[in-house]
């Protein structure tokens, strides 16, 4: 199938598709029912398979360079919040001034000119055929919709890349890389944020990204700009700022972040209280949801022991009554192992780091597996 597709550098249309239906009920027997193949499935797979050795080859010479930490294996998005966190600290270390914009991109994927990707990708020297077989998997495209009273007319996609193709990271990341020009940025996929030193100088960046914008038939959300600077006069939204839903607080207050915890521990037990659900059902909603939702939004956030210990007091709540402990009952019987009296039991390296660092209680009843 590679050898067929690449020989032919495009991505064959689906035949024109037929009716599958029945004309009487399937009463659950699988005679009355006419089986299908999804075309896409394959397509995907395909797409799946071309991906991985091109972005293997992309990741093994460094041929996408700039500060878009996304599209190629082993991206994350903790690269670029640590870079963000080491900015700030630095700008309050020197007392110097620091100007963030957070831009928002309306359907970045959708409005991406094939055009310009198209000179993208020659740019980096993909080959031709490459380049074409890329091109049509967006091109030359129509639906239609199956409605109760029949199918309705068909229509022409917009032309623009599918935000959950297989390829479209990758594809984001020679099309905004593709400017000669220096601009401090941090990208991750579609999420942009500028870094200035002063306000001329971060207008001045402004109005290159909107000319970009305006080339690439790219729009995006004015309104959802967020700036925080410490050169401003201190309001509740000139200092604080989400990037990749982790908080940054450019003063270092740690106030914000800890409201934001103690208010998801809070609705995590309103939740879970009226279901009927064991302690130790709580105890693993707990770790395997709970847990690494705060972990990642406390990425660039160290909070006190007591600040822990003070934000989780309605989840320590909840595991007692559903332990049927009374309320006053001492903490230490919940952190307390059923065979050793007042020890705690050793869990994996990486609840040891998270669990214990929250003060959350281990287990009031015993517990013969703790993988997650």
């Amino acid at each position: 199938m590679w050898q067929v597709r690449v020989c032919s550098q495009s991505i064959p249309a689906p035949p024109t598709m037929g009716s599958n239906l029945r004309p009487h009920e399937w009463h659950c027997q699988l005679q009355n029912t006419c089986p299908i193949t999804l075309l896409e499935v394959i397509q995907k797979s395909f797409v799946k398979l071309f991906y991985n050795r091109l972005s293997s080859i992309l990741a093994a010479h460094n041929v996408l360079t700039g500060g878009n930490f996304a599209g190629l294996p082993g991206g994350t998005c903790r690269d670029p919040i640590i870079t963000l966190e080491s900015i700030i600290h630095d700008a309050n270390c020197t007392n110097s001034s620091l100007w963030i914009l957070s831009q928002d991109i309306s359907k970045a994927f959708d409005s991406v000119h094939l055009t310009m990707l198209k000179f993208a990708l020659e740019r980096i020297r993909l080959p031709a055929s490459s380049v074409k077989l890329i091109l049509s998997l967006f091109m030359n495209r129509s639906n239609w919709v199956f409605t109760a009273h029949g199918d309705t007319p068909s229509y022409q996609v917009r032309i623009g890349i599918d935000q959950g193709e297989v390829i479209s990271p990758l594809l984001w990341m020679p099309l905004t890389g593709a400017s000669d020009l220096v601009i401090n940025n941090l990208v991750f996929m579609d999420d942009s944020t500028l870094i200035s030193s002063s306000k001329a100088r971060l207008e001045h960046m402004l109005s290159i990204t909107e000319e970009f914008y305006a080339l690439n038939n790219t729009s995006a959300n004015h309104h959802k700009y967020v700036l925080i600077s410490n050169s401003l006069p201190l309001t509740t939204t000139s200092n604080i700022s989400p990037f990749l839903g982790v908080w940054f607080n450019i003063k270092g207050s740690r106030d914000f972040v800890k409201k934001q915890i103690a208010g998801e521990c809070n609705s995590f037990a309103a939740t879970l209280r009226p279901a009927k659900l064991s302690a130790k059902q709580v105890v693993y909603l707990y770790n395997t949801v709970l847990i690494p939702k705060l972990e990642y939004r406390m990425q660039v956030t160290h909070l006190s022991d007591r600040d822990c210990y003070t934000a989780t007091k309605h989840i320590r709540s909840l595991v007692k009554q559903k332990a049927n402990f009374l309320c006053h009952v001492n903490n230490l019987f919940l952190m307390a192992n059923s065979i050793t009296s007042f020890i705690q039991r050793l869990f994996v390296y990486r609840l040891m780091l998270i669990q214990f660092q929250f003060l959350i209680p281990v287990s009031p009843l015993t517990v013969t597996d703790w993988s997650l």
